[in-house]
């Protein structure tokens, strides 16, 4: 008996899922074609920068995020801080994102994380996220971050903006300035998303530092987009092909970068007792050369074992007490969970048909 009421819930459970998936999708999609975005590492933070007022005339709501170029290598003299920026290329009506980064944990580990970190003479902090200013009240949203750096080797930088849910406070990449959206957007080589500090540690030195951009092995790198007709928001994952990685040289040389990825900057010169890394060779792409194509390789680092979703929710799809897919044990083994679940589950169910009953009497009456 067990058996059929335990079977008849998961059918039940099943059935309002699909349905829910089905309307969400018919919601976000009907007219609404967000461009999928390139996420890029850029070793080299220097070229990117953000212009409060460019014409000088006291208005803040023309302001504008410029890339350089993407650099994919940079060679530093010796082990220690080093900051890095994620760049964003094509995002449409963006009102948050998600990152996943791999690294080597034996050389390096995520210091600071800063989602906001150019500022207005005032001292507003600003991002890609908040980077359009009302003219009408020159506020800006705020930002609401949601970082997971508890795992070695792997870094879930995520952020959301808190204003009105509407396309003036959606930015986009590329986005030229207009009257009624007056801040610029428009680089090719991109905005910067986020700026971390990447901590080397002793053991760096001598090594190439692997950063990592990877959805493996459960996906992680997204952004939201919001569909200015309907207020629906639609979460659009950004494929493995659109992920450009990036290395630190820690006293060697740069590796050549990969076909597709932006150049190598020398920023400092390999000091004594450096070496070339073993099959490497210095050099770089010509100046200027756009970061998007194809990625390097995966790293063997692990992903996070449990990460932070668009504004703060889970992304991935791994499980935190093991077994089967909703953790505890495989259905039907008779964990503790599964009866109470179920049985919540169908309490949901029949709460939704009723709401969803008495809501089309009362709209058809």
């Amino acid at each position: 008996m067990i058996g059929v009421v335990r079977a008849t819930l998961l059918l039940a459970s099943l059935g309002l899922a699909s349905s829910v998936l089905l309307a969400a999708g018919h919601n976000t999609e009907a007219g609404h074609n967000p461009p999928v975005a390139t996420f890029a590492v850029d070793v080299n933070t220097a070229g990117n920068v953000y212009t409060a007022d460019p014409n000088a005339d006291g208005n803040f709501s023309d302001n504008s995020l410029a890339v350089e170029v993407a650099d994919f290598c940079i060679q530093v003299a010796s082990p220690g801080p080093s900051p890095i920026d994620i760049v964003a290329r094509n995002m449409g009506q963006a009102t948050a994102y998600d990152v996943r980064l791999n690294f080597d944990p034996s050389l390096a580990a995520v210091a600071a994380v800063n989602h906001t970190p150019f500022a207005d003479p005032q001292g507003v902090a600003v991002g890609f996220l908040n980077l359009p200013v009302d003219p009408s009240s020159l506020g800006r949203a705020d930002i609401f971050a949601a970082n997971n750096l508890d795992t070695a080797g792997t870094a879930f930088l995520a952020a959301t903006h808190l204003a009105r849910r509407d396309a003036f406070f959606a930015p986009d990449h590329p986005h030229a300035a207009s009257g009624g959206e007056p801040y610029s957007a428009a680089d090719p080589d991109g905005v910067t998303l986020v700026r971390f500090t990447l901590s080397l540690n002793p053991e760096a030195n001598g090594k190439i530092v692997n950063l990592d951009l990877s959805n493996q092995p459960v996906p992680g790198n997204d952004y939201v987009s919001l569909d200015p007709g309907s207020a629906a928001e639609e979460t659009v994952p950004v494929p493995d092909s659109n992920l450009i990685d990036g290395a630190i040289a820690v006293n060697t040389a740069c590796p050549a970068p990969p076909p597709g990825a932006g150049p190598v900057e020398p920023g400092q010169t390999p000091g004594p007792g450096g070496t070339t890394a073993p099959g490497s060779t210095p050099g770089g792409g010509p100046d200027g050369a756009d970061g998007t194509g194809t990625p390097s390789p995966d790293s063997a680092s692990p992903s996070p074992a449990d990460g932070t979703g668009p504004g703060g929710s889970d992304s991935d799809d791994d499980d935190d007490d093991g077994g089967g897919p909703l953790g505890g044990g495989p259905l039907g083994t008779g964990s503790d969970w599964e009866m109470p679940l179920l049985v919540a589950i169908a309490l949901i169910i029949l709460a939704s048909a009723g709401g969803a009953v008495w809501w089309w009497r009362r709209r058809f009456r």
